[in-house]
């Protein structure tokens, strides 16, 4: 069969070690991209497969992760391998300086802090803890806020810090106190112009009618306490809680499910270590 001109000059191109060399990498990338594509596709089809959705007159929805698994990659360790056996504040300062030097974590300082109130009903959200020493962790709020009153109503309390690059967590349990007035005024004042403003007008875990009303009275406020002037005071009801802690446990993720979990608990003026079962 005769090979027409055009196709001999083609394949005398291809042919050479250029044209060999932008042939295989042609090659590779197709592989790649049919390679990826595949994944893509499992990954949408278990998505679609997972996801269960009825828009019959039930009207129901579920998600099933049954056969879902996460591997894990934690650095195992021993009792005797930690930072500190004795004290669970430099094993925390240990754990926080790794995962903040990761950008992946952009806010290692970012904690699930679980309040209650009185009659034992739990409630739960993410804050972001704003100090770290001997004497405990500091956040701040809006004491009127849910959180603020069931904190003072019930002062026990309990966070999780996640770092889930490391596959670590460290849980923490205590009760809270008010830091003194002169340490919310002096964290509000560093605080940007537009995030007092916000702190100033917002009666936060209200109900409000809309948003619009609180932005006219951010402007209003913005007049008031121009920012060449200082801005706005820190509200009486704004301001810092410390948990003390009486517990910390450091967690650290395997795939084979059996989790190192270390537990120091506070006794008079030390601190006690046990490893327990995951």
């Amino acid at each position: 069969m005769k090979i027409p001109e055009a196709k001999k000059r083609s394949l005398t191109k291809v042919m050479t070690p250029h044209g060999l060399a932008t042939a295989c990498c042609m090659v590779l990338f197709n592989v790649k991209f049919l390679r990826r594509s595949a994944v893509s596709y499992k990954l949408f089809s278990f998505a679609h497969r997972k996801v269960t959705m009825d828009t019959g007159s039930g009207g129901k929805e579920s998600i099933d992760f049954h056969q879902q698994r996460h591997p894990y990659a934690g650095v195992s360790m021993t009792t005797k391998e930690l930072q500190s056996q004795t004290d669970p504040v430099v094993q925390f300062v240990s754990w926080f300086e790794e995962a903040k030097a990761l950008p992946s974590v952009t806010q290692p300082n970012a904690m699930a802090l679980a309040t209650c109130t009185k009659e034992g009903r739990p409630s739960l959200r993410y804050v972001l803890m704003k100090h770290f020493d001997k004497d405990g962790i500091v956040f701040y709020t809006n004491y009127n806020s849910r959180k603020g009153s069931e904190l003072t109503e019930n002062p026990n309390v309990a966070v999780v810090f996640y770092w889930e690059p490391l596959h670590r967590q460290v849980r923490v349990e205590g009760s809270v106190v008010r830091i003194s007035r002169e340490e919310s005024e002096s964290y509000f004042k560093s605080r940007p112009y537009d995030s007092r403003l916000s702190a100033s007008v917002s009666p936060q875990s209200s109900v409000i009618t809309e948003k619009r009303k609180l932005e006219e009275d951010k402007e209003k406020m913005k007049a008031l306490y121009p920012e060449s002037l200082g801005g706005p005071p820190t509200p009486e009801h704004w301001g810092g809680f410390r948990i003390v802690p009486h517990s910390f446990e450091f967690w650290i993720g395997q795939s084979n499910r059996l989790h190192d979990r270390f537990l120091f608990t506070k006794e008079k003026d030390s601190w006690r270590v046990d490893c327990l079962a995951p």
